[in-house]
């Protein structure tokens, strides 16, 4: 039963009460037998190899693919190992996830609206559901991850308004350690086993948007900007519901040292979805020839672009709508 609450302090509360009673492991419902199981088991460590011998090794790996057949065993070999690294190898059950939704808001063209989820019994995935108000039938699905701003930034919140008022369903909800996470105490820096959090929590949300009878399962998109754009390859690694991606402001980047398991480079070359990623030529957190292009490379996705844009880190509003809005209608979504 879907309940709705306007008093955010109760939903926050329950965000607390998880602290209090929940642990880590209990979370990812994983018994203590595969606990002990996967104690050993690690996903390779960053920085433990030169760029060059990185691209060496990727480009031996890929001359043993040759078909779509050999593509295929691969990607499942690599999807089951990042699943066994992330101690994921025996997936929780997929529990109901009891939304709490909670201050529905009506702006010109569009609604929002806070949710809470129960990925597992007890742990809340926070978010914003943005809808269009007018419309009929199913809508694509957008399941946004925001950067280092976090959800409750104002661009990340009109880029959300924008693609429900364009005719998009919208889930932007908070990663590990950010919004009403970061609230909670938790830390996407020191939280222990984030990459097994963070990866459960992204497939319990796609639940949360594939199961509303507004969107078309077919038309499912990951859209991540900054930060967002480079936690993609890990949702799309592990996840083959999208059908499209769009990374926006995004690469390559040294920033996460201590939790070097979670580096894209482990998950880019088993993208298999199409993928749109968009950057501006002036990018200092993202560089260009540093971390746009190799991150490019590097996404095994067959049906990938690429496009610069005279701009910094962010790029004008407009183009990034029109851009992908078109490329969704006339590539993503005829393959």
């Amino acid at each position: 039963m879907i309940l709705r609450s306007e008093r955010l302090s109760f939903l926050l509360g329950l965000v607390f009460i998880l602290l209090l009673c929940t642990s880590v492991q209990s979370v990812c419902g994983q018994t203590t037998q595969n606990a002990e199981e996967d104690s050993q088991v690690k996903l390779r460590v960053g920085y433990a190899h030169s760029e060059d011998a990185a691209q060496a090794e990727l480009k031996a790996l890929m001359s043993e693919v040759t078909d779509q057949q050999t593509w295929e065993a691969r990607a499942l070999k690599v999807r089951e190992g990042i699943l066994k690294g992330a101690k994921l190898t025996k997936l929780p059950n997929k529990t109901p996830l009891n939304p709490v939704f909670s201050s529905l808001r009506t702006y010109d063209g569009y609604t929002a609206e806070n949710v809470a989820i129960e990925s597992s019994p007890g742990f809340y995935v926070t978010g914003t559901v943005y809808r269009p108000t007018k419309h009929s039938g199913q809508l694509a699905g957008i399941l946004s991850a925001h950067g280092h701003a976090g959800r409750f930034d104002p661009n990340r919140q009109k880029r959300c308004a924008v693609f429900a008022k364009m005719g998009a369903v919208v889930f932007h909800y908070d990663m590990m350690g950010y919004g009403d996470s970061k609230l909670a105490g938790w830390d996407h820096r020191k939280t222990p086993e984030v990459l097994r959090l963070q990866t459960w929590n992204s497939i319990r949300a796609l639940d949360f948007l594939e199961s509303m009878k507004d969107v078309d399962p077919k038309r499912l998109v990951y859209f991540g900007l900054s930060n967002g754009a480079l936690r993609g390859p890990m949702a799309l690694a592990t996840d083959t519901r999208y059908q499209a991606a769009v990374l926006l402001s995004g690469g390559y980047t040294k920033w996460h040292k201590t939790i070097p398991e979670i580096q894209a480079f482990h998950f880019t070359p088993e993208v298999k979805q199409p993928v749109l990623m968009m950057n501006g030529t002036s990018d200092q957190v993202f560089p260009v020839e540093t971390s746009q292009k190799p991150m490019f490379a590097d996404l095994g996705s067959p049906q990938k672009k690429h496009l610069l844009f005279s701009a910094h880190h962010l790029i004008n509003a407009h183009e990034v709508f029109n851009t992908m809005i078109k490329w969704l209608e006339d590539e993503a979504f005829q393959k």
